[in-house]
């Protein structure tokens, strides 16, 4: 159930983030939804899997998302970016072993 109730709020701010942009490209639309999916996937199929490649997938997509997003003057201040990039934050360190893992 927490792990519902967290894929539900991360997938509503990757939405309030993009339709904060102004206007969402085409290249940014298809960011949010490639993020939205991995992130599902992730939280959904290898929920208590660290080392699964999901994670990575979601984790590679939500960076090139915010990357995105912070390139935008309008959204420099906003506490939905600041939310994810703490969310993607406290997890870079499970990124990072996936990164390590996958290069091996």
């Amino acid at each position: 159930m927490q792990s519902e109730a967290a894929c539900n709020r991360i997938c509503d701010n990757i939405t309030r983030l993009l339709f904060d942009l102004p206007p969402p490209t085409s290249r940014a639309v298809y960011a949010a939804a490639c993020a939205t999916q991995d992130l599902a996937a992730a939280l959904h199929r290898a929920s208590g899997l660290p080392g699964d490649r999901l994670w990575y997938d979601a984790f590679e997509s939500l960076e090139h998302f915010l990357d995105l997003c912070t390139e935008t003057p309008k959204l420099k201040g906003s506490p939905v970016l600041a939310e994810l990039r703490d969310f993607a934050a406290e997890n870079s360190d499970l990124s990072a072993r996936l990164q390590f893992k996958r290069a091996s």
